[in-house]
């Protein structure tokens, strides 16, 4: 396990890794844009559906990024405020996910019905 430990905490502090995730947040950042200023339409639909998977990708993404810090600072992540501002912003996140996916049943259950 020390390999594995040593491995992840080489990748975390690598300059490669925090310009990966920059990156990332700057094109999450442009996809959101993107999605917030298109007017629903039915041509719209497939747009919204494509950059929704686009925004699924970036938090499986920031989730790893996560994992692989707890998992290589331990408690060391949790004192760090910039680390636990990104918690909170990933944990809103996993929840409107859950939240969408839930009303998305929902109705679907109520279409069912009638």
């Amino acid at each position: 396990m020390g390999h594995l430990s040593a491995y992840v905490t080489l990748v975390v502090h690598s300059a490669y890794f925090k310009n990966v995730i920059m990156a990332c947040i700057l094109l999450n950042t442009v996809t959101f844009a993107v999605s917030s200023s298109l007017v629903l339409t039915e041509d719209t639909q497939t747009y919204l559906l494509i950059l929704d998977c686009i925004d699924s990708c970036f938090l499986a993404i920031y989730t790893l990024e996560f994992i692989m810090k707890v998992y290589c600072l331990g408690r060391g992540y949790w004192f760090n405020g910039f680390n636990c501002f990104d918690f909170l912003i990933l944990m809103f996140s996993h929840i409107q996910v859950k939240l969408k996916l839930h009303s998305s049943q929902c109705s679907d259950t109520v279409t069912k019905i009638e």
